[in-house]
């Protein structure tokens, strides 16, 4: 029986695009999704007890915002909840596998994962999806050179190549490490052809920042 996927995944217009994600892995017959949508103060707080009893063995996925100490909630006109799990409250994943598809949740993981007891966890680097976030790109100049045109290509690459990677998991039942390994193969074949084409400088570069910050602990 394929693995139960648990995915965690927050209202807010800006990150409506990850919807895409869902909707794909829900058409393939192996992977079964869990859907935890968070749209008002009501299902977080639901959302806080019963991550706690929930199965060990499955897989849980984060699609949102976030960045070194905390993963943020909805962001509504209704319900602006601010972060939705920070540093020690990383405790509700203990004993439990983690994908966190969110700005430097690498360093939140790398920095508080283990001693919070997760089992394994996977984080992304600093990823630029709106104008807005270019403010945030601190770690690189050539960030400040992006385009329109750069954050709707990067958008769809790192949804057609993450929900690739997890259709793999899925079907080939494959470790965290398994996951990551193909994350990161994925990526730099992706390099390849962006290379060749010719691409911006700026979105061969937010590529690049995928395949080398990607971050793993655990399997």
């Amino acid at each position: 029986m394929a693995e139960m996927i648990n995915i965690i995944y927050p209202q807010d217009e800006s990150t409506d695009f990850l919807v895409k994600i869902i909707e794909d892995l829900q058409q393939i017959a192996s992977s079964h999704i869990n859907l935890i949508r968070l749209e008002n103060r009501n299902q977080h707080e639901v959302f806080w007890k019963e991550i706690q009893s929930m199965p060990d063995d499955e897989l849980y996925m984060f699609l949102g915002h976030g960045g070194s100490e905390s993963i943020n909630g909805a962001s509504t006109s209704d319900c602006n909840f601010g972060p939705l799990i920070e540093e020690n409250q990383l405790q509700l994943f203990r004993n439990k596998k983690v994908v966190f598809l969110s700005c430097r949740s690498n360093e939140f993981l790398e920095d508080f994962g283990r001693n919070c007891g997760v089992k394994s966890g996977i984080g992304f680097p600093d990823m630029i999806t709106d104008i807005y976030d270019v403010q945030s790109a601190y770690f690189n100049p050539v960030i400040k050179n992006i385009q329109l045109e750069d954050l709707v290509k990067f958008k769809k690459i790192l949804v057609r190549l993450f929900t690739e990677s997890i259709i793999a998991y899925s079907d080939n039942k494959l470790t965290l490490f398994g996951l990551y390994h193909r994350i990161k193969l994925m990526t730099a074949i992706e390099l390849l052809t962006l290379v060749k084409k010719n691409e911006s400088e700026v979105l061969i570069e937010m590529i690049r920042s995928i395949k080398d910050d990607l971050f793993i602990f655990g399997n």
